[in-house]
């Protein structure tokens, strides 16, 4: 997703997110991060967990799959995306702001 020329010598921030969970023996849809680049794309060094982890017991902590994200006028990202085990647990609507991410 292009979020604005801001990035460095005024290359292209873009955003991605995907699952962050992985160990040396498993990958999961665990642990949902969005991702920035500031150059375009070359490379992705800022990340930020989106999911709640402690807001949904049992064993839906943290889960996410099908994401989408979007630009407000305001220049806060909007995140909408599915949550639990075998995404039980809803769809979920979450906003931030660039320097949650580019910390």
């Amino acid at each position: 997703f292009y979020y604005d020329s801001g990035g460095t010598g005024g290359k292209g921030r873009l955003l991605f997110t995907n699952p962050g969970f992985r160990n040396e023996t498993q990958i999961s849809r665990r642990h949902g991060k969005i991702r920035l680049s500031n150059d375009d794309g070359a490379t992705w060094t800022k990340s930020f967990q989106f999911t709640f982890p402690n807001h949904i017991p049992g064993d839906n902590v943290g889960y996410c799959s099908y994401t989408d994200i979007a630009r407000f006028v305001n220049g806060k990202i909007a995140i909408v995306y599915e949550t639990g085990y075998n995404y039980n647990a809803g769809i979920w609507f979450r906003t931030l702001d660039i320097e949650d991410i580019n910390q």
